[in-house]
């Protein structure tokens, strides 16, 4: 569903935050402004308005940290909705990579609300992540600064999310920053909204690190249904028992789960048929909420062990167009880079990339790339892309069936030799757009060239192994294949026995009591416009990050690292 995903936060262009305009460059910077109260030099004239100083004041209550900064310019967005500004510690004269502490912040140009806030110190790095608690204290005491009463409006979600961040400074230094967010979702007849909220951020020791807002247009709650007309949450969860099926998987390691582990440790985990929403009155799922796993089926392929090899981009070059059929006609070597893989497979990956020579286009579909990947060491061919993108808003000609006999020719001449079972599953080629919204009004850019993503999981004793996995993907304009990856498998790793699995009825206990439906409102958007009114569903709540080991039927929890 698209848009029912967290949207993208109201934020200032980038270059309102970090550039000076022009009409301030021309004026004398002698002029003096507040700052936390205390008197310094402006880099600019930019004169703000009494507003606006009180909404800077306010958030240098908040966080200390900004009393400390120079707000460098003040800018207005393009529709004049909002403003905001830059600030740092570093002097005018002093480039933008030097500066030490960085921050951007910007306010609703009517109400004076926050709408969105970051800040970058150095200093703060950390490698363990925040813990649940310290996130909900001060993301809670946060809020309270910055809404007073209105907090009462908004409602904290349980789940939490975590983010690791490395960069390099300016010595090649590695810093890694861990924060942890959390949403503040609107109530309305006591229910939440999930499209309109808030995010926070806070790093490992207490620090506010980033405040987004969603764009609020006032919902009027008239125009949500009532929620005494749901169902009960013990009636809901019974149904939604009903679309649930617990289904086993392989994985090498789990730190395809993300534990950012450095040793692979395999397991045999079970995962629900169906994670999506179901309509609060009449119990039916919601086929657009994107919880529904696609269907899969077992073939066999007869493996050729064909392999190829490229040390150089005209090798490359050459393997893409004589082999895999790639038009290289009016392409331009770009770079190579060699990258890490996941630990389940032992070696890096080799890149090299091409895109169309003509670097003036004035439409960004005209563009193609293409880039080629090999095992570093060896040089051996393990996959290619294409992205051509002249080809969006089209309807696709191929079918299904075709796309996909064409993906099982292509793919077993790569197989190892011999007979191989795998667990095939086609993804559409074409958005499921909600019938709701004005076609007409869509353009290129927000529609995807139609393909087929055909996804081939390697098996053992039967159940597909998550983290290898190959790739086709075939062009449904022109039936060619596109994309390919074939993946890996650590043949060092003893995978679990599957005969030691808990029952799929006990693994569903275990979900359900882990993932209690909770009654929200939704609001689905599709890019700019919105459904005609707002639905009332029941959604399973996150819960912790883990997977459920099928050799006990409980939750594992995974660390935060």
């Amino acid at each position: 569903m698209k848009k029912v995903k967290r949207t993208a936060a109201t934020v200032l262009a980038v270059s309102m935050l970090l550039t000076t305009p022009a009409w301030a460059a021309e004026q004398d910077p002698s002029v003096v402004q507040e700052r936390g109260g205390d008197a310094v030099e402006l880099f600019s004239k930019a004169e703000l308005t009494e507003a606006q100083r009180q909404a800077l004041e306010k958030m240098y209550q908040i966080i200390p940290e900004l009393k400390e900064l120079s707000l460098q310019s003040v800018e207005y967005n393009e529709d004049k909705t909002a403003w905001g500004g830059f600030l740092t510690d570093g002097s005018p004269d002093v480039t933008p990579d030097n500066r030490r502490i960085q921050a951007s912040i910007a306010f609703d140009a009517e109400t004076g609300d926050l709408v969105n806030f970051d800040i970058y110190n150095p200093e703060w790095t950390a490698e363990k992540m925040p813990s649940a608690a310290l996130v909900e204290e001060k993301a809670a005491e946060f809020v309270r600064k910055l809404l007073g009463d209105r907090l009462k409006e908004y409602e904290m979600e349980e789940t939490i999310s975590y983010i690791k961040e490395s960069t390099l400074d300016d010595k090649g230094n590695k810093r890694t920053m861990t924060s942890a967010q959390v949403y503040f979702n609107r109530l309305i007849n006591g229910v939440p909204l999930l499209n309109s909220c808030f995010q926070v951020s806070v790093d490992s020791v207490g620090h506010i690190t980033r405040f987004s807002k969603e764009k609020d247009d006032n919902p009027d709650p008239a125009k949500f249904p009532d929620p005494s007309r749901a169902m009960t949450k013990e009636a809901a969860e019974k149904v939604y028992a009903g679309l649930v099926e617990m289904k086993l998987s392989y994985n090498y390691s789990h730190s395809w789960l993300g534990n950012g582990g450095e040793e692979p440790i395999p397991v045999l985990m079970y995962y629900p048929s169906f994670s999506g929403f179901i309509d609060a009155e009449t119990g039916k799922p919601l086929e657009d909420s994107g919880g529904t796993l696609q269907q899969s089926q077992r073939v066999i392929l007869n493996g050729e062990g064909k392999k190829f090899y490229a040390a150089t981009p005209e090798e490359g070059a050459r393997l893409l167009a004589e082999e895999f059929g790639v038009d290289m006609a009016g392409m331009e070597f770009g770079s190579v880079r060699v990258h890490d893989l996941p630990v389940t497979s032992g070696y890096q990956f080799k890149e090299y990339s091409w895109r169309s020579e003509t670097q003036q286009e004035t439409d960004s579909n005209e563009v193609r790339f293409i880039h080629l990947k090999t095992i570093a060491d060896t040089g051996e061919i393990v996959g290619f892309g294409i992205q051509d993108d002249s080809g969006r808003g089209k309807q696709g000609t191929v079918s299904k069936e075709d796309a996909q006999k064409t993906a099982v020719q292509f793919l077993q001449r790569y197989l190892e030799p011999g007979a191989v079972e795998l667990e095939l599953t086609v993804f559409p080629s074409e958005e499921n757009i909600p019938a709701w919204v004005d076609q007409s009004k869509l353009t290129d850019q927000m529609q995807q060239r139609p393909q087929f993503f055909i996804q081939f999981s390697e098996t053992y004793q039967g159940i597909p192994v998550a983290d290898s996995s190959h790739i086709v993907r075939v062009d449904a304009l022109t039936g060619k294949v596109t994309d390919f990856g074939i993946g890996s498998r650590n043949a060092s790793v003893t995978l679990p026995d599957s005969n030691d699995a808990v029952t799929a009825d006990v693994a569903k206990a275990e979900y359900l009591n882990r993932h209690p439906l909770r009654l929200v409102y939704i609001w689905p958007e599709y890019y700019e416009q919105k459904a005609p009114s707002p639905q009332l569903v029941y959604r399973p709540v996150s819960g912790e990050r883990g997977y459920i080991d099928a050799l006990t039927g409980k939750t594992v929890v995974l660390e935060r690292n």
